[in-house]
């Protein structure tokens, strides 16, 4: 295990897109690995209350050791082929996880507060999920960041064993700034992003909500300023484009690493 928390991830906008595909991908990719450690194909038993806490319990147990730096936990708990994928993308091993096992200074004041940790036991697998706020102080500054931690536990002879973590960061709120909504007129309407995928901006009174083809919901776009807009819960911009006539013309996304994608207004 690494010191969680330590890392910073940035969730993609573009990742609107490629949402419906990507969410069939990771559930196939856990799907298998669950099965892997399952003795049948049999349905999902219940999890037993003495299973679920136990699990809650270890997760804590390892998650304090991050922060101390005990490594004695890591190597007791994480199995030998275990794999970390931090929210980069980057997999470590756990050679790689316990040669840098180093801990928060105690100068630093570091806490780790559990929330929301949810059980799935199949068998001799589990699934925790975790919900890791965590607090630091650094020469009386204060800081506190957000991660979702994903955990795979498979019980064996000597007790349960981490075979896989993956966690990544939880993008703190934006503000959205104040504009005139009237400003929203000139963006309604439809932009291809590619053929066959539309994207349609409406105005719903003082809200301008984005909607693509396939996807039922709309989704609110919040102003930055008069011409930039962000999504709730992601870091990417929708930034509206004018000609030299003051016509809109199209909408860039723009990725947090400046990766950028047009869709031109053809409605």
């Amino acid at each position: 295990m690494s010191t969680r928390g330590l890392a910073r991830v940035e969730k993609s906008f573009l990742q609107i897109q490629i949402e419906r595909k990507s969410n069939m991908k990771q559930a196939i990719a856990i799907a298998t690995l669950l099965l892997a450690g399952v003795a049948s194909t049999a349905a999902q038993s219940p999890t037993s209350n003495r299973t679920e806490q136990e699990l809650k319990r270890l997760t804590r147990e390892v998650s304090d050791s991050a922060l101390r730096g005990d490594k004695a936990v890591a190597e007791r708990y994480l199995a030998d082929k275990y794999i970390e994928t931090d929210g980069f993308g980057k997999v470590a091993t756990r050679a790689k996880v316990l040669a840098n096992y180093p801990g928060v200074p105690a100068s630093m004041k570091a806490t780790m507060d559990l929330e929301d940790i949810q059980v799935h036991v199949y068998g001799d697998t589990a699934v925790v999920s975790t919900r890791g706020v965590m607090h630091l102080e650094a020469n009386g500054q204060k800081i506190t960041n957000s991660y979702r931690i994903t955990d795979i536990w498979m019980r064996r002879n000597a007790g349960w064993q981490l075979i896989a973590e993956h966690y990544s960061n939880i993008p703190a709120d934006r503000v959205p700034a104040k504009v005139d909504p009237k400003i929203y007129d000139a963006y309604v309407g439809q932009y291809e992003l590619a053929p066959g995928d539309v994207i349609t901006i409406t105005r719903e009174g003082d809200k301008l909500m984005y909607q693509e083809t396939g996807l039922k919901t709309r989704i609110e776009l919040m102003p930055e300023n008069e011409t930039t807009f962000f999504m709730k819960g992601l870091t990417g911009q929708n930034i509206f484009v004018r000609d030299a006539k003051g016509q809109v013309t199209h909408i860039v996304f723009r990725d947090p690493d400046g990766q950028e994608i047009k869709a031109k207004k053809i409605k």
